[in-house]
């Protein structure tokens, strides 16, 4: 639930935000998306990567002793 916490925050501050989801079409999804501010969309986890224009997330679980977290920033 971190994202759709840290979403709707964000959302509040002015960002476009896109949610990756493996079922975009879900009923949960579409409940998120509707509560949050602004233009927020749900896609694909796929199409939500290649959305991703300045940040975007990438989790490695596997091979990884920090949890798996990468964080990269586009300028």
């Amino acid at each position: 639930m971190m994202g759709s916490s840290l979403g709707t925050r964000l959302a509040e501050q002015g960002h476009t935000i896109i949610y990756g989801t493996r079922a975009p079409e879900s009923e949960k999804a579409k409940v998120l998306v509707g509560r949050t501010q602004g233009n927020a969309v749900a896609l694909s986890q796929f199409e939500a990567a290649a959305a991703g224009k300045h940040c975007h997330h990438r989790r490695t679980p596997f091979g990884r002793r920090d949890g798996g977290h990468r964080f990269k920033t586009e300028t």
